[in-house]
């Protein structure tokens, strides 16, 4: 062949196929859609919320009242709508389970002749079962398209107002659309949340509208997690349903939903723990006046999940809930919840025990949190007994740090701050009644290691009492323990 002609070829394909793939108006996309959307299986957890049975009646019952077809074509099209149904229920490669019809077949039929005769009709229905697949796949295709266009061609306005009225204005086609995105095929469950994500960011009134109509619908795109398939192309929908501030408070306002956060963030799939991190994130600071309201309602049931979340196993896990923590700690908008938080001595604790992390980058994130604690001049005197008990080891433990990150000079700044707030320190800072306990609890510890000093000093058991010890001088409160390369365990 000659190389010219070939490449002329070539550059005319794409602009043909877009040709072919634009080719159907709006109202013939959405009739082809109803038409073939209810012959794929019903999911095995979806509930009876939808009567698809109903749906194709009426589907049948409109195509034989329209004008634009004679009635031999709509009782033709009748027909092939019943065998497309009775040849998709019975299983496709991915979705459809076994056939009943196949065993009974095999039961019924004896003989070379039988058996033939079973084999030519599932090759029928599994070569029906391809065709109606493509077809779904030609027109999801189609409408993505229109509503997008692409490199070649741009979207036309007329016929996308056309085509979100009509998608709209078919709810129930809508919502099957993602009721079934589970038993299609990747490509079509990419076109799918293509469509769902134009709906909601350029029409949010009807978006909120379907919402409205379809409760349902917020629960079963943030379960889309539950299935690793489905799970990031219903993420992508999750997080366009995020950015419509009402829908948003919707889901804030339901703790069953967003509790589900909580466990999807720890999924098995490190794609799916992670896309589900994104869209938990967004929810917590995309707005920023809601998500202060949702945090002071929900403070302790909140922080109680979130802090058992930064002991996650997962290290990816862990990073990202402590950068997610320090951002909404420090955006203005939630300073009470940040003083409320840096205020509780347990939430400091934890923050040192994260400290002694072995990763690296861990440390790093959690250094950003730590310093809330430290360089707020209203301390409580929780957190201040916990840093006097701890300040050598703290210091030595921050010096350290610095060694291997002398490069940032923002966090080496931070860090000699961090450093002179430490070493201010003095019991002088805690109310009386706090100091008399901070005395109490130096003695109970010198006495502590006294006693274990006599056992370790104590001979060989005889059968006799040991020799009493003379009593010895107590050393005094300001006695510190070696130097420690890590911060010490948050139970000092």
């Amino acid at each position: 062949q000659n190389p010219n002609q070939s490449k002329a070829k070539q550059g005319k394909q794409p602009m043909a196929f877009l040709f072919n793939r634009s080719k159907k108006s709006p109202s013939e996309l959405i009739k082809t859609a109803s038409r073939l959307l209810p012959l794929l299986p019903k999911p095995d957890n979806n509930v009876d919320s939808f009567d698809y049975s109903s749906f194709i009646n009426s589907h049948n019952n409109a195509a034989a009242a329209s004008p634009d077809k004679d009635e031999g074509k709509a009782v033709a099209e009748d027909e092939s709508a019943e065998v497309e149904e009775s040849a998709v229920s019975s299983g496709n490669d991915n979705c459809l389970e076994s056939s009943s019809s196949g065993s009974s077949s095999k039961d019924g039929d004896k003989g070379d002749g039988g058996d033939d005769g079973g084999d030519d009709e599932d090759a029928k229905k599994k070569k029906k079962e391809e065709e109606t697949l493509k077809e779904l796949t030609d027109t999801m295709s189609a409408m993505k398209f229109m509503l997008y266009g692409d490199g070649y061609t741009a979207a036309k306005e007329g016929q996308v107002e056309k085509l979100c009225r009509l998608l709209f204005e078919n709810e129930d086609l809508l919502y099957m659309m993602l009721d079934k995105i589970e038993c299609m095929s990747f490509q079509v469950k990419k076109d799918v949340a293509k469509i769902y994500c134009f709906l909601f960011r350029n029409q949010q009134e009807g978006a909120m509208t379907l919402c409205d109509h379809r409760p349902d619908l917020l629960s079963k795109v943030i379960m889309g997690y539950d299935d690793a398939d489905i799970a990031l192309h219903t993420g992508t929908i999750l997080r366009e349903i995020i950015r419509i501030q009402t829908l948003a408070a919707r889901i804030m306002a339901d703790e069953s939903l967003w509790r589900l956060f909580f466990e999807y963030v720890e999924a098995f799939t490190f794609e799916v723990a992670a896309d589900a991190f994104s869209s938990f994130k967004m929810l917590l600071t995309r707005h920023k006046d809601l998500a202060k309201d949702f945090l002071t309602k929900n403070f302790d049931a909140f922080f109680e999940e979130y802090n058992a979340l930064l002991e996650s196993k997962n290290s990816m896990t862990r990073r990202q809930a402590i950068k997610t923590l320090e951002e909404i700690l420090t955006q203005r908008s939630n300073f009470q919840i940040m003083m409320r938080y840096i205020t509780e001595p347990k939430n400091l604790r934890l923050m040192m025990e994260l400290m002694r992390d072995s990763t690296k980058s861990v440390q790093f994130q959690v250094f950003h949190v730590f310093k809330i604690f430290v360089a707020n001049p209203k301390k409580s005197p929780g957190i201040i007994e916990i840093l006097l008990r701890n300040k050598a080891a703290l210091i030595e433990f921050l010096n350290n740090m610095a060694e291997s990150r002398q490069a940032e000079e923002q966090f080496h700044k931070e860090k000699v701050i961090l450093v002179q707030v430490l070493e201010r320190l003095n019991p002088s800072m805690l109310p009386p009644d706090h100091r008399l306990n901070q005395q109490q609890q130096q003695q109970q510890q010198q006495q502590q290691q006294q006693q274990q000093q006599q056992q370790q000093q104590q001979p060989a058991a005889t059968g006799a009492p040991a020799p009493q010890q003379p009593a010895q001088t107590q050393q005094p409160a300001q006695t510190q323990q070696p130097a420690q390369t890590q911060p010490p365990p948050a139970n000092q």
